[in-house]
């Protein structure tokens, strides 16, 4: 199933994807779907990296483990 949805693009946009459009070959529909797709995939993976985090935090019970987890690419 699939749903139409309706939305407004500053001209400056809509030039852009006309543009990438062009170029790949593709039609602007399938461009939007796929940087939908990769937007909502980057939200779930962050809110699931988020509550990895807390959960560990928890259980530790011991703040020497905040201090000295390997944080690099957390936000």
């Amino acid at each position: 199933m699939s749903v139409t949805k309706t939305f407004r693009f500053p001209d400056a946009i809509d030039q852009r994807l006309r543009r990438a459009a062009q170029h790949l070959v593709r039609k602007p529909n399938a461009i939007m779907m796929a940087a939908l797709q990769d937007y909502l995939d980057r939200l779930e993976r962050r809110d699931l990296q988020s509550e990895a985090r807390r959960q560990s935090l928890l259980i530790s019970h011991d703040a020497f483990w905040e201090r000295a987890a390997d944080r690099t690419g957390w936000k």
